[in-house]
């Protein structure tokens, strides 16, 4: 359906389904965004934070948070994020 205002054409696709999946991708963004941030901060890894989005897609926060306590329990410092990294993999290829 469409119909012109003022010289423009304007289409009306915004059915229900349509809406509520944009809101839950969007607040599937916010979501994930938070714990990128979240691990950011407790790695202090500006430069791995596309690496925790893409975790925040992929894995639950209950699996982050699990893996985040095992790597700063066996490590600490950058061993510990990069025992993160490489248990993070682990998990998204299984």
């Amino acid at each position: 359906m469409s119909y012109q205002v003022s010289n423009t054409v304007i289409r009306n696709t915004n059915s229900l389904k349509e809406n509520s999946n944009t809101v839950i991708r969007n607040t599937k963004r916010v979501y994930v965004q938070g714990i990128a941030d979240y691990y950011t901060n407790k790695f202090n890894a500006p430069g791995s934070r596309l690496f925790f989005l893409k975790c925040g897609w992929k894995l639950s926060q209950d699996t982050m948070a699990c893996i985040y306590e095992r790597a700063t329990s066996k490590c600490s410092g950058t061993d510990a994020l990069k025992y993160f990294i490489k248990a993070c993999k682990s998990e998204m290829s299984s």
